[in-house]
């Protein structure tokens, strides 16, 4: 969008330098709301909406992705913490 602006011949200096800050303002409030939804379906844990946003949270991936050393692959979590060490 940024972009867009600096190519538009009416867009104004001032419109251009506000908006990293009207971005930031919106990302926060789509996390906020997004929040308080989410506190929302949990204040009853035993609702269908709670128990399908607990189980999308437990399959999200929690482990560190393959890294490439060398050339191949490593998988498992200790192998990549003992290339580093």
């Amino acid at each position: 969008m940024h972009a867009k602006l600096l190519k538009n011949p009416r867009a104004s200096n001032s419109s251009l330098s506000n908006l990293p800050c009207k971005q930031r303002a919106i990302i926060k409030k789509i996390r906020r709301q997004n929040s308080a939804f989410e506190k929302k379906l949990l204040s009853q844990p035993s609702s269908h909406a709670a128990k399908s946003l607990i189980r999308k949270r437990l399959k999200t991936m929690s482990s560190i992705p393959p890294l490439s050393v060398n050339g191949s692959l490593v998988h498992t979590d200790t192998d990549i913490a003992s290339t580093f060490f």
